[in-house]
């Protein structure tokens, strides 16, 4: 990417970033490619752990899914999670800060229309 395009882009994400704030829509950010790659990922953990709707055997992980883990690298802080942990529990922890279709698609028409 030359510099112009570097600006566009981190334009088109610094926009993306300021609607999600005026939204209180959480979101992580991956960058990767020295820049020439950037994921946004809108999140509701924190929303639905102050509902207390995530089961407590996944709270009890401390895995608190944000970037790296929404892009795969799991961080398991204790030996019994990383001896146990199966597809279906990495499924299970990223449907907790995943959102529904439906709030997806309006958050991405939030950032970047329709």
């Amino acid at each position: 990417c030359d510099g112009d395009g570097m600006e566009k882009g981190a334009a088109v994400v610094g926009t993306a970033a300021k609607a999600l704030q005026a939204a209180n829509q959480p979101f992580n950010l991956l960058i990767s490619d020295r820049g020439r790659r950037v994921f946004i990922f809108p999140q509701c953990f924190a929303e639905r752990q102050a509902a207390g709707a995530i089961p407590a055997e996944l709270l009890a992980t401390g895995v608190n899914p944000a970037a790296f883990e929404v892009a795969g690298h799991l961080l398991l802080k204790r030996a019994q999670d990383f001896e146990e942990a199966t597809e279906d529990v990495a499924i299970r922890l990223l449907a907790q800060a995943s959102l529904s279709e439906e709030r997806f698609l309006a958050v991405a028409n939030l950032c970047f229309g329709g």
